[in-house]
């Protein structure tokens, strides 16, 4: 008789765990609360149960104290992957309302429509990534990006879509060439 992996939760415990995600902090509306049930969606996601997936995405959207753009981004992607695109839109134009700092969110929607067939859109919000995390994106240089892997893997990201769509390479995608070629 074959082991069974022991690392892999069965599904009545992860069912259990999102369950015990969804219910840590609720009511509490703080960033933890939609930490917390974005995780729990991700537990329902592997269950193959889309139904309180979303739910518990559209609530983690609707925390004001989140982090802002993070939940966005994970129920973009979840939209993506089920042809909901004019849904995706919608909360694109939210999340670029929210103006998120951290750059991770931004790499995070820019794979998802450069995955799904949007480049442009893509290339713009991984160049939107790259500005938030640097004063000025003419003075990107070399070391930003080996020293920061978020950052390479965006320039890497950005430059790939842009060479898909014919662009011809701006400073950002001749450093990434660079950096990659030194490597």
């Amino acid at each position: 008789m074959a082991r069974k992996d022991r690392n892999t939760p069965r599904p009545d415990h992860r069912r259990r765990h999102a369950e015990r995600l969804v219910q840590q902090h609720a009511g509490h509306r703080c960033g933890t609360h939609a930490d917390n049930l974005i995780l729990a969606a991700m537990q329902y996601l592997e269950l193959g149960e889309d139904e309180p997936a979303e739910r518990a995405m559209r609530e983690a959207v609707g925390i004001e104290d989140a982090e802002p753009g993070r939940p966005h981004a994970t129920y973009i992607l979840f939209l993506l992957e089920r042809g909901r695109t004019d849904e995706a839109r919608a909360l694109l134009s939210e999340v670029r309302r929210l103006r998120p700092q951290e750059p991770f969110i931004y790499g995070v929607i820019a794979a998802a429509l450069a995955t799904h067939g949007q480049p442009e859109q893509a290339a713009r919000w991984y160049t939107a990534g790259l500005a938030a995390a640097v004063e000025r994106l003419a003075d990107l240089e070399a070391d930003d990006v080996l020293e920061d892997p978020q950052l390479l893997i965006m320039a890497v990201g950005r430059r790939q879509v842009r060479a898909s769509l014919g662009l011809e390479p701006d400073h950002i995608d001749l450093l990434v060439t660079e950096v990659t070629a030194a490597a």
